[in-house]
Order: structure tokens, then sequence, then C-alpha cells
């Protein structure tokens, strides 16, 4: 592809070194405080030619006012300081006297080295993610979101590596201490394949499978699935394969060393990617990676929605209520199995129910459960736990909220916030999953305080128009005194944002729909690049191969996991 052939981004030429120190200071995507050397190259927008701010016209001029506004801390120096030497009795900006100038000179000489050594290593980096990427075992079905496409000039290689190195995995805690339980169970009560598996095993190796043991494509109620080495199938059709996975029952290639089993799709459908991303194309469902005008770069938050394809198995064994499921032989009730007490508490109720509990309505909240198909005998009847429900939701709702305020703040940005509904397609059970999962969001706003979230839009929510009874263009209220407006609207992911000359800039924080057990993307590994928006995402940005286990291996392993923990989050081996 040449230069010409990517029009659409307006490639910027080269800036003189000066301009590029300035320029880099007013970016969202600058390096956050303690994550290195800050990189020469600006990361000024190539979509659209932006006037120079206020703050860049004082930077270019030398201003030393420490006093700045909104997006700068006080005390930040907004000017450059000369390398030639100062007269006798000199200030340096920002108050340094001239008896410092060796000691500066020294510095100066350091961080020069410090930059050289930095940008080796970007160029090695970089190198790497080419090479794993062009060496992989299955093609891309599309090209003008490849690394080898894209990365054009050393500006974007130095942007892309940046994307690379800050994608992080995440964890709600509550999720990661049942996690933990797990481990402790099946160490002592699993199969023998399982012992095997988790004998020596970690909280931060359990991750590590959750995201690395995947086939490269998961779909439908029938198991369909691609893997990696084009090897094709369904899993119900083969005697049920997935589901033998960790049994005695277990055949080659789906083994438990090799791929998650189904008690670990439970645990990989809470665990999200947070993804640094340039985007090519606004996103929308039939994008099919065709470049056109867009949000130029943002976050692309990979969440999970409930699936309820499988009966008796993930979250229809959580939350939907049979005859044949639900009993005590089942491990169902107020004193059944520990794995089932451990999901319910997870939820925020005291167990899953039987079905005689749920008949007998003087034992539960009648508006509690949903009936899904009324007028059935009873003995075939289904319910729907909405409250089961609404506490899945808000885990979802809280690692999304704390993840898109972090990122902000790290940026000195106010995060714009795009909001799918997840598992509300093909999964879905109830038309009465969207407005709950839309006031999960309200729900959890009202606990947190998360001042760096800017708006927030609920996107192709059907019907629904309200967030915890807060009608769309009204403000969500948080834990503290910032309130967040929200909006019901049918955007797609990355159109282009408008942004304000007041105040800090804006930041993309987008989510998507992603799968408990594929590849980012799922269906487009196998060329269907608009059955979902799953592989929408991968087409209108570099998901494919920075969210992909095989090429970001850095950044795609327990250890860089991230856990959401009272509002904030902290890396998963330090609390542990």
């Amino acid at each position: 592809l040449k230069s010409s052939d990517l029009a659409w981004c307006e490639l910027p030429t080269p800036m003189p070194r000066s301009r590029r120190r300035a320029a880099a200071s007013s970016d969202v995507f600058k390096r956050p405080v303690g994550s290195g050397p800050t990189p020469s190259r600006s990361y000024a927008p190539i979509c659209t030619k932006k006037p120079a701010s206020k703050t860049e016209e004082a930077l270019s001029k030398g201003t030393t006012d420490t006093t700045m506004k909104r997006g700068r801390p006080r005390g930040a120096v907004s000017g450059s300081v000369s390398r030639k030497p100062a007269a006798s009795g000199a200030t340096w900006p920002s108050g340094v006297p001239s008896s410092a100038v060796p000691k500066a000179k020294k510095q100066a000489k350091k961080k020069r080295k410090s930059d050289s050594q930095a940008s080796q290593d970007t160029e090695v980096f970089f190198k790497k993610l080419r090479l794993r990427a062009s060496d992989l075992g299955y093609s891309f079905p599309t090209r003008a979101n490849r690394l080898a496409t894209f990365c054009v000039n050393p500006l974007l290689v130095e942007e892309y590596v940046w994307h690379a190195r800050h994608t992080r995995p995440l964890l709600h805690d509550a999720v990661a201490a049942l996690a933990e339980k797990f481990l402790e169970h099946k160490k002592v009560h699993g199969s023998v394949v399982e012992r095997a598996v988790y004998q020596h095993a970690s909280l931060c190796d359990l991750v590590d499978r959750l995201l690395v043991k995947r086939p490269l494509v998961f779909v439908s109620a029938e198991d369909r699935y691609m893997l990696t080495d084009g090897t094709t199938g369904a899993g119900l059709v083969e005697q049920d394969r997935f589901r033998r996975i960790g049994t005695e029952n277990e055949d080659a290639p789906m083994v438990l060393r090799e791929y998650q089993s189904y008690d670990e799709m439970e645990f990989s459908a809470l665990l999200s990617v947070s993804v640094p991303t340039h985007f090519i194309n606004p996103g929308g469902r039939t994008n099919r990676g065709e470049p056109s005008l867009c949000e130029r770069r943002g976050v692309y938050v990979a969440m999970v929605g409930a699936r309820f394809e499988r009966k008796n198995l993930m979250d229809w064994k959580h939350m939907v209520v049979t005859k044949n499921q639900n009993s005590t032989a089942n491990g169902y009730g107020e004193g059944g199995d520990p794995l089932l007490l451990g999901w319910a508490k997870l939820y925020g109720v005291s167990h899953f129910v039987t079905f005689s509990e749920v008949l007998d309505r003087s034992k539960v909240d009648s508006g509690r459960f949903l009936d899904l198909n009324p007028g059935a005998a009873d003995s075939k009847k289904q319910f729907f736990d909405t409250r089961a429900y609404a506490g899945r939701c808000e885990l979802i709702a809280e690692t999304f909220l704390v993840e898109a305020n972090c990122r902000a703040r790290e940026l000195g940005a106010r995060a714009f916030c795009h909001i799918v509904g997840l598992g509300l397609g093909v999964w879905q059970v109830s038309e009465a999953q969207v407005q709950i999962q839309a006031d999960a969001y309200g729900r959890v706003a009202k606990r947190l305080s998360i001042p760096h979230i800017g708006e927030i839009h609920f996107s192709w929510f059907g019907d629904c128009s309200s967030c915890d009874r807060i009608e769309s263009g009204s403000e969500l209220p948080t834990a503290d005194a910032w309130s967040i407006p929200c909006f019901f609207d049918r955007r797609n992911p990355a159109e282009k944002l408008e942004q304000s000359h007041e105040g800090p800039p804006w930041l993309l924080v987008a989510q998507y729909a992603w799968d408990s057990n594929g590849y980012p993307g799922n269906e487009y590994w196998a060329g269907s690049l608009t059955d979902s928006g799953d592989p929408a995402a991968a087409c209108c940005s570099f998901i494919g191969e920075l969210q992909n286990p095989d090429v970001n291996r850095e950044a795609l392993i327990g250890a860089n996991t991230h856990r959401v923990r009272n509002g904030e989050l902290e890396p998963l081996h330090n609390a542990l």
C-alpha cells in the first residue's frame, strides 16, 4: 500500500524536533507519569488538522507561566529550556538559577541518551510485533487495519507500540476472589485431568489460560469452531466436545491443556481487555475494514454479555430456572454446591433457587422471576432470574466505568463513553434484559467517584431511553458532586468527536461485544465480517493484532491483568 492510498488519513509531514516536543504535551495519548520516557514525537491528530490551542501557542513562545488551565497540573512548566548557557545571574524557566546549569546540562544529556534508548526499544518491539503478525498460521481477511499496512512512518510506529504496551486485561475484584476459590476447589475436588492441570496454578496462571486457550472462532448453539490450524467443526455434533474438556472423556485436540473448559468460560465471560488503538472507520456493522473519516484514536474495551445459547451451561445455569436443572440433586438451593453458592453471592443473591421455590410464591420475591413461556404447564415452565442478571450487569458496568475514568485521568482527558448492549442479540432470552442492563450503569455510577468521565452514550439499546430512571439528555448522578450527561442514540463507536476549546480534550472509550471463547473479532477470522459487532470491531480497529495473544504476547497475560477494586485499578499480581 502506497502513502498516496492513505489520503483519508492526511498523514502529517515530519515536524522539526522543537515543534514535536511542544505538540506532544497537548496530546491525550502522551505517556502517563511514571510510565517511562516521553516519546519525542507528537501525537497530533491525522484525520483532521486542528488549529494550535492557546497552550500550544504559549509553548512555542516559551511562556513560563506555571499556573495552567484545566488538563495541566499546577506547577507544570509550559516552556522548553534553552540549551545555550545562560548569562551570569539569569533565571531559567520554572525558577532554576544559573548556578544549576552544569547539573541541568548533565540531566539533558542523560535524557537524550534515555530518549535514544527508548527509540531503539520501540523499533525492536515493533519489529517483534510485525514478525509475529506475519508468521501466524491463519490469515487476516482485511488489510487496511494491519500494522504492516498502516504504520508507514516513524510517528505511526511509535503510536502503535504505545498502544500495544498499554493494552491490559481487566478483572473485577469479586470475580478474582471467586476464581481463587474455584482453583482451590478444583485442586481438591476436580477430575483427574483438572487436578493435573491446576495442581500448581495461581490466579495469574488461570487468567493466562482464559486469554490464550481459545479456538480462533467459537459461535452458535452448536459450538461451531475454527482452530488456528484451520480445523473446523461443531462441538455439539461431535459428542459435545467442548463440554467434555477437563473430563476423563476429553479427546485431542480438545483437551484441557490446550483449551479452556466450560467451567472456565464462566470466568472468561467476565474477563475484559482494554485496548488503545487507532481506528480506520467509524465502526458500523457493515464497515468491512474500508477506511473512512472517523475518530483517529481511542480505547476499545472488549466485554462479554450473558450467553444463553447452551442450556444448563454458563449463564443459563445461573439465571434460568427449569424443573430438570434447578434441583437439590444438581446443587441448587440454600445448602447447595459450593461453587454455585459462590456464583450466586457474586451476583448478589443468597443462592440459586430450586424450581419448587419459584413455584412456591411465598418463599421468593415473585417480581424477581420472569416467566419465559407463559401459558405452558408448570412442569415445562422456564423462569428468568432478573436479580442475578442485574448483578452480572453491574460487574460489567463497574469494570467499564472505572477503566474509562482511569484512562482519561492517565491521559489528561475527558472520557466519551460509548456503551453497547452486550448479549442482546441472538443470546437474549428476555426483552427485559435491555432495561436491566442500562439501569445497571446508573446504579453503579451512584457508588463511584468518576469525575474524568464527560459523557455516556448508550448506543442501539432498542426502545430503551432511560438509565435508572434518568432520561436521555439528563445527567447521571455519581458518588460525589460530579454528574454525567447520558444519551441514548444510534451512533457508531468511532464516529468523529467534536473537540471543545474549553477543558480537557475528549478521549473515546468504546465498548464492543466480545466472546468468552474466541479471538478478538471471532467470526472475523472466518471471513464473516458483518455477522455481529465483534467482527465489525475488528474491521474498524487494530484489535485483531493488539488484542491477539499470538501477537501482543507481553500484554495478553495474567501478570499484566488489572483488577477493579474500590473504584480504582491495581495490578492483579500485587493484590494476591
